[in-house]
């Protein structure tokens, strides 16, 4: 199956992401290394999960979190994954929210290249086009604790209407 869709074209951004075509050679599926995969996997739940109860008090209901270290991007264009894919490798819940807001081309004006923390930070504030982004979605994410699919959605529904300004919440 792999062969067959790696013969397809891509998009740019499933090139990108090396999911269907990697750049470098993946090493065989042995027990033992799925098994060092799933040990990784697991002590990240852990730590994560040792961090949602801060100083041992009330564990967090849920974070409010950016999907992305930037808004929506023009269609094809990559950048990375890794503040909602880390959801997925830990099974944990992250619901997108929708903002009642878009990119403003007279308020969000980029950094200048020179005060970039790192090359990725540099990369981003590179895509950065005021005219192309101008009225592109804004959205936060919403993360919750593995199993607790109905806190986050109980959670998500009191934060809608504050975050897009569109009512009271219940609290």
């Amino acid at each position: 199956m792999r062969a067959l869709l790696e013969s397809e074209p891509h998009t740019k951004i499933v090139q990108a992401a090396e999911v269907m075509t990697p750049k470098r050679g993946r090493p065989e599926p042995t027990v033992e290394h799925l098994h060092q995969l799933n040990f990784q996997i697991i002590r990240i739940a852990m730590q994560m999960k040792r961090l949602w109860r801060p100083d041992g008090g009330r564990p967090l209901d849920g974070i409010l979190f950016v999907n992305a270290p930037h808004t929506a991007v023009p269609f094809d264009t990559f950048t990375w994954l890794s503040f909602t894919s880390i959801m997925n490798l830990v099974d944990w819940m992250g619901i997108s929210i929708p903002l009642n807001e878009a990119a403003d081309k007279k308020l969000d004006v980029g950094m200048p290249i020179g005060d970039c923390y790192s090359d990725f930070d540099r990369s981003i504030q590179e895509l950065y086009h005021a005219e192309k982004f101008h009225g592109l979605p804004l959205a936060a994410q919403l993360i919750g604790q593995r199993f607790e699919d109905e806190k986050l959605l109980a959670l998500a529904d009191e934060l809608y209407p504050i975050l897009t300004q569109r009512g009271q919440s219940k609290l």
